[in-house]
């Protein structure tokens, strides 16, 4: 069980999440719950000004996490990436069936239509000041990544005014800073704390 756990933990694939979650499931068999807790993971003082700082001036500030949409979501609440009246852009496909090739096709040609849908919405926006936050998970952004798809990804990305990629891979974290690096021309800065990050920075 060891070598087995110790592989879904070291792997960098998007299905990390799932060979973990198999694996526990071998252990955790006819368990009998007694207790629970819950830990606040607080922001430090000061980090809603400082990225609202970096906003106005003229940053763009991505977040890149491994935590769920809704963890992530309130998390860009909580630090100002994400402000009210803000349009939100959650981009995601569910029941994809891997092992099938049509289902494949299909999936990235509706996450194609969505990036293109999106796109649209923005440039026909009248609302001068509106701004638009982009929502994505891993599973979703592995089709993103795609060759054939990732700078008309991009160009979305570009065109919100904050990007949250939740439930991503280490190695999707650095596709990400890449593609944004090597797409845009400009200069990026990844900042992380944990071994998660090292592929990304």
């Amino acid at each position: 069980w060891n070598s087995e756990f110790h592989k879904a933990k070291t792997s960098v694939g998007a299905d990390r999440d799932e060979m973990l979650e198999k694996v526990s499931d071998m252990m955790e068999k006819e368990l009998i719950l007694v207790g629970a807790t819950a830990v606040e993971d607080k922001l430090q003082k000061g980090v809603p000004q400082c990225i609202d700082n970096l906003a106005q001036a003229g940053l763009k500030i991505w977040v890149l996490t491994g935590d769920k949409m809704e963890t992530a979501i309130n998390i860009g609440y909580a630090c100002s990436l994400l402000r009210q009246g803000m349009k939100q852009i959650s981009i995601s496909f569910t029941n994809v069936e891997e092992s099938s090739q049509d289902s494949e096709s299909a999936a990235k040609e509706n996450i194609v239509m969505q990036i293109t849908n999106a796109s649209q919405m923005i440039k026909i926006e009248k609302d001068p000041h509106a701004a638009f936050a982009l929502i994505i998970d891993g599973k979703t952004l592995t089709y993103a990544l795609k060759d054939d798809v990732k700078y008309q990804f991009l160009a979305l990305a570009v065109d919100c005014a904050s990007v949250i990629c939740c439930r991503v891979s280490p190695k999707q974290k650095a596709l990400v800073t890449r593609l944004a690096k090597e797409g845009t021309g400009k200069t990026t800065l990844a900042i992380g704390d944990g071994a998660n990050d090292v592929g990304m920075i």
